[in-house]
């Protein structure tokens, strides 16, 4: 199996853009609780853009692992 390291590196660009995107949401979603907090009244209109967040957050995190299992995967065939 010819690897390419484009590939691999484009690979690693992926990443770490998805580790950026994790790092943002997950501020959102700090932010998004401490208004909860704060504001005590009216906590069901938080929970949809929480909810959606958290999605956003569980799949990019999927992808993530993905990534991580591909690049590993690649390591061993190179290895071979």
């Amino acid at each position: 199996m010819n690897l390419s390291s484009t590939d691999t590196n484009d690979l690693l660009k992926r990443k770490s853009r998805i580790q950026g995107m994790l790092a943002g949401f997950l501020v959102l979603w700090m932010i998004m609780i401490v208004c909860v907090l704060m504001i005590k009244e009216k906590k069901v209109v938080y929970i949809a853009p929480m909810f959606s967040l958290s999605l956003v957050f569980f799949l990019l995190f999927q992808q993530l692992k993905a990534i991580k299992k591909e690049l590993q995967s690649r390591a061993a065939a190179s290895a071979k």
